[in-house]
């Protein structure tokens, strides 16, 4: 959570097959941005069993602080991704789908 103008946070993890990251950086006293991405390939040396995803999401937000110990932030904003994946399901067959969305945030 921020403090002021020129405040940064990142956070970046990776593993054996998928990569996140996301940062935001207050722009103002008040006002923050955000970008957060993630991709992910987690297949096998078949077809069977796999999932590919990739994501990106930006948005801008507002914070303050108030009081000596509070503080609150709200973010809006939007969203747009793939994903592919060989999946089972109890009552029917097996499916290979692709999917792609994207989505609006608060």
């Amino acid at each position: 959570m921020f403090n002021n103008q020129g405040g940064f946070q990142a956070t970046i993890a990776a593993g054996n097959n998928s990569f996140d990251a996301q940062t935001a950086v207050a722009v103002s006293d008040n006002i923050g941005i955000m970008l957060n991405g993630s991709y992910g390939n987690e297949t096998n040396n078949s077809i069977d069993n796999f999932h590919k995803h990739s994501f990106a999401e930006a948005g801008i937000g507002y914070y303050e602080r108030f009081r000596e110990r509070f503080r609150y932030e709200i973010y809006g904003g939007y969203g747009i991704g793939e994903v592919e994946g060989d999946f089972e399901y109890a009552l029917f067959d097996e499916e290979i789908t692709n999917t792609r969305y994207n989505r609006f945030f608060i």
